[in-house]
C-alpha cells in the first residue's frame, strides 16, 4: 500500500507509474474517497464531541432537578445523525481501503518501460550456452528416468502440480536447505520459519487478496489462509509495530 500522502501530493507520479505499467486503475476514485473519508473523520469527531457536551448538560440539569425533555430530544437527533454518519463513513472507508490495497507499487528508475518482454534489457550474461548433438531432456524427464519423482501418484492423491520427491532427490533437497541455512547464518542473518497459515489482514498486507480469493487455500469458517510464499508471513511479522531505523537493525531470511 502506497503512502496516502504521496498519492495526494504527487498524483502525477502515480499517473505516470500506472501508464508505464499499462494498468487501468481508478486513481481519481482513490483520491476522492480519501478526501471524503478525511471529511467524515472530522464530521464524526465533531459530532461525538457535541454528543459528549450534551450528555454533560443532561447530567448537570438532572443534578439541579431541571427539565431535560428538550435536551433529550436534541441528544436523540444527534445520536441518529451520528449513527447515519458512521455508516456512510464505514462505506467510504471500505471503498478507500479496497482501492488503496490494489494500487501497484512505484517503479524503480532503473526498470525499463515497455509493453512486453522484448523491452527487457540484458544486464549480465555468465558462461556459454552449451550446444548438444542429441535431444535435450527437461528436468521432469530426467527425474522420472532416474526414479527421483513420482508425478502420477502425486496427481492421484493431491491433484495436478504436486509431486513425490524420491531417493537421492530428497537428500539433495535437504542438503540444499542445510547449505542455505548455514550460508545465511554465517552472513549474520536471523533465520525465521514462519507460520504456514495467517489471517486475512496479514495476507492483504502482501497481496491483493480479492484477486486471489478463488486460488488461495483457506480453512472454511476460520480467518486462516495458507501462505503462498514466506514473504506473506514475514511482511506481517512486524505489523502494527514502530521500528526506529537508526537504532534498530535486523537481517532476516525466511
Amino acid at each position: 500500500m502506497l503512502d496516502p500522502k504521496l498519492i495526494k501530493e504527487k498524483s502525477q507520479v502515480i499517473k505516470d507509474m500506472l501508464k508505464a505499467r499499462s494498468v487501468d486503475f481508478d486513481l481519481e476514485g482513490l483520491i476522492d474517497s480519501d478526501q471524503k473519508r478525511r471529511e467524515f473523520i472530522i464530521k464524526t469527531d465533531e459530532l461525538r464531541k457535541k454528543k459528549n457536551q450534551v450528555a454533560l448538560n443532561i447530567s448537570e440539569k438532572k443534578k439541579k432537578g431541571e427539565d431535560i425533555s428538550s435536551i433529550l430530544a436534541e441528544m436523540k437527533n444527534i445520536s441518529e445523525e451520528l449513527s447515519k454518519l458512521e455508516v456512510d463513513q464505514n462505506d467510504i472507508e471500505k471503498k478507500y481501503l479496497k482501492l488503496a490495497a490494489s494500487i501497484p507499487n512505484l517503479i524503480h528508475e532503473s526498470v525499463p518501460i515497455g509493453e512486453d518482454e522484448e523491452s527487457n534489457k540484458e544486464i549480465k550474461k555468465w558462461g556459454n550456452i552449451p550446444k548438444f548433438d542429441f535431444k535435450i531432456k527437461d528436468h521432469i524427464d530426467i527425474s522420472e528416468d532416474l526414479d527421483l519423482v513420482d508425478l502420477e501418484r502425486a496427481a492421484k492423491v493431491a491433484g495436478a502440480r504436486f509431486y513425490y520427491l524420491k531417493n537421492d532427490l530428497v537428500r539433495l533437497n535437504q542438503a540444499l536447505i542445510n547449505f542455505g541455512l548455514d550460508f545465511l547464518r554465517e552472513k549474520g542473518y536471523s533465520i525465521v520459519q514462519p507460520p504456514y497459515m495467517i489471517n486475512r489482514e496479514s495476507m492483504e498486507g502482501a497481496v491483493i487478496a480479492e484477486d486471489f480469493e478463488e486460488v488461495i487455500y483457506k480453512i472454511d469458517n476460520q480467518d486462516l489462509y495458507m501462505i503462498g510464499t514466506s514473504e506473506h508471513a514475514m511482511a506481517a511479522m512486524h505489523s502494527k509495530e514502530i521500528i526506529e531505523g537508526k537504532t534498530y537493525q535486523k537481517n532476516m531470511q525466511e
